[in-house]
């Protein structure tokens, strides 16, 4: 045996499935990490690992809602944890076996292991040990006569329970055993070949979560049987490649509810988790990536009145509601509500509030719209929700908050003159190197402002509260088309480029907003009304220009620390890169004599 193998639980992994057990149900197991996978998901991280216990070996999963905490662990191949809670399951005919852990300590990292020693996995020994496996059946399978879905016995037998994370068009027989996480309103349509329907469902177990469709005769069959929250065995739909344009699920396929499928509710749902989330904090929004799929837990602050909006490419009508949450962050995020959810909203200001499925977006600064397959849920039976009650109703009411879509907001979220953020940076040169995509890269460095276009510096906006939409004149009005409404005068907004330049090479950036009237020292509106001031200097320039020249030209060669945002553009067919100034500081000469200092005493000198 190995170091390792001495402090390892012995034959613990077999041990867990077999009907003779040496150790009692829950009593915690050590044991060691032989491989480690991550599975990028839009409601969160998932975790799957290969454990032994020296002699034997098995497949594990992290509970979702146990994931940051393994990953604070940084749990890596070779350590060796210990299963403080865990459960197991048999999925499938082919008896594949699964531990779901739950919490889980770290004993150490990379501990010495057997090398090329080949683990017996604890499938293969029960393959050939049947009359040990207490998940192993010795009655005969019952056939059952064909019912109607709604109408059969929720307690029959069920094999070839399968998880769902284990779903594939490769298998032709399988039961999955799962919540209902989200149901769609039935939508309509009519075309050339007739008219249809369909209606979509999200199934959830402790593995994953996939996306079902019914249509026509069979959505009639099933919309009202199916119920958000409850429990049901589902088998014969047919597994397709999943459309990803229609889905927020990680799933590679989904379901396709057909005839011949079975669906049946199941009474005993306590091994099937209730709807997980996984919640992302309000200061973060900034940081996201545009269109990332996120849940968030907020007090519900404010809510608007409904309006509705037409669409440019269809010309169709929406029904729209901006609500704002809240959290202990000190952040306030606006959501926007679409169509029945928005035209029914109906909870209370105070109220905490869930909501699973949050696309975050980039329209005037950051917000968050709930997609067709979001669910908002009131007073969520979660930690999270309690401890923000608890806040707020003792000193939260009373706070103000920093709106995430504001410029501001990542300058409060993310702390640029600290030392950590010092080391941290990056230089111009090496973001010239950095390969951008589509989605959104985030860089801090510092620079120094070299020249700022005196052309195109703001734009006339919406003056009403909320809204930063561009304004059209009409005669002697400005129509805000959002909005939809009249104004006397707008609300100038900046759009400010920005040469910075630092010790390897020069940047053209963007500045909006706050950004823009930290680096001038006056708002936009103030400055275009100095720029557009009449002249009392025959023959000469202008008082204003002149004025409005010099905030320019007093605001270059000022230093600053930057937090940037760049992606990929395409405009009119050509792609280039786009750089945005999220946030700006003035540099601290105490933080960065400290941080030098730092790295200084970091040193060996020899």
């Amino acid at each position: 045996m190995t170091t390792a193998d001495n402090q390892l639980t012995e034959h613990c992994l077999k041990d867990v499935f077999s009907i003779n057990r040496r150790y009692k149900d829950g009593e915690p197991l050590v044991v060691q990490v032989t491989a480690r996978r991550e599975i990028d998901n839009p409601q969160g991280l998932r975790l799957r690992l290969m454990l032994t216990d020296g002699t034997f070996q098995a497949n594990a999963i992290i509970r979702p809602e146990h994931v940051q905490a393994a990953q604070a662990l940084n749990i890596q191949k070779f350590s060796i944890i210990k299963l403080i809670n865990y459960d197991v399951q048999s999925m499938n005919s082919n008896n594949k076996k699964l531990i779901i852990i739950g919490n889980v300590e770290l004993v150490a990292h990379d501990a010495p292991h057997g090398g090329t020693l080949r683990y017996v996995t604890v499938d293969e020994y029960f393959r050939e040990h049947p009359e040990e496996d207490r998940f192993g059946s010795s009655e005969a399978p019952v056939r059952e006569e064909k019912k109607p879905a709604a109408a059969r016995n929720a307690n029959s037998h069920h094999d070839n329970l399968y998880a769902i994370d284990q779903l594939s068009p490769y298998q032709n027989t399988w039961t999955i055993k799962a919540r209902v996480s989200f149901k769609s309103d039935v939508k309509t349509w009519t075309n050339q070949r007739g008219e249809g329907k369909l209606f979509n469902v999200h199934f959830m177990d402790e593995s994953n979560e996939i996306r079902a469709t019914a249509f026509n005769e069979v959505a009639d069959k099933y919309y009202d049987f199916l119920k958000e929250g409850h429990v049901y065995y589902v088998s014969k739909a047919r597994i397709q490649p999943a459309k990803k344009q229609f889905s927020t699920l990680s799933h590679n396929y989904e379901l396709a509810l057909d005839r011949d499928s079975l669906i049946e509710e199941c009474d005993d749902a306590s091994d099937v988790p209730n709807l997980q989330y996984s919640f992302v904090s309000l200061e973060r929004v900034p940081d996201l990536t545009t269109n990332s799929i996120i849940d968030v837990v907020g007090v519900l602050n404010k809510v608007d009145d409904l309006f509705s909006i037409t669409a440019k490419s269809s010309g169709r009508p929406f029904d729209r509601r901006d609500i704002t949450i809240v959290d202990s962050s000190h952040f306030a995020a606006t959501v926007g509500l679409w169509n029945k959810i928005a035209v029914n909203f109906d909870i209370p200001v105070g109220t905490v509030v869930a909501i699973k499925g949050a696309k975050v977006q980039d329209f005037g600064g950051r917000t968050l719209s709930l997609t067709p397959s979001a669910t908002i849920i009131a007073n969520p039976e979660t930690p999270e929700a309690y401890k923000l009650k608890g806040w707020y109703d003792t000193q939260g009411k009373n706070e103000k908050f920093i709106p995430v879509k504001g410029e501001n907001a990542a300058s409060a979220a993310y702390d640029l003159t600290s030392k950590a953020s010092i080391f941290e940076r990056t230089t111009i040169g090496a973001i010239h190197q950095t390969a951008l995509g589509s989605s959104d890269t985030f860089f801090s460095f510092k620079g120094t402002i070299s020249y700022i276009r005196s052309e195109n510096i703001a734009y006339p906006a919406c003056p009403n509260e909320g809204c930063s939409k561009k304004v059209l004149e009409e005669g002697d009005k400005w129509r805000c088309e959002k909005c939809n409404e009249l104004h006397d005068a707008p609300r100038w907004r900046y759009i400010l480029s920005v040469s910075i330049l630092d010790e390897t090479d020069q940047l053209w950036v963007t500045c909006f907003e706050e950004v823009a009237k930290t680096i001038l020292g006056i708002s936009a509106n103030d400055l275009i009304k100095i720029r557009d001031a009449p002249s009392t200097d025959e023959g000469g320039m202008e008082d204003g220009e002149a004025a409005f020249k010099g905030y320019l030209t007093r605001a270059t060669y000022k230093e600053f620390a930057f937090r940037l945002k760049g992606k990929l553009d395409n405009f009119n067919n050509v792609t280039r890169p786009r750089y945005q100034v999220m946030s700006l500081a003035e540099i601290s000469y105490k933080n960065e004599a400290e941080a030098i200092c730092d790295e200084l005493a970091s040193m060996s000198f020899q």
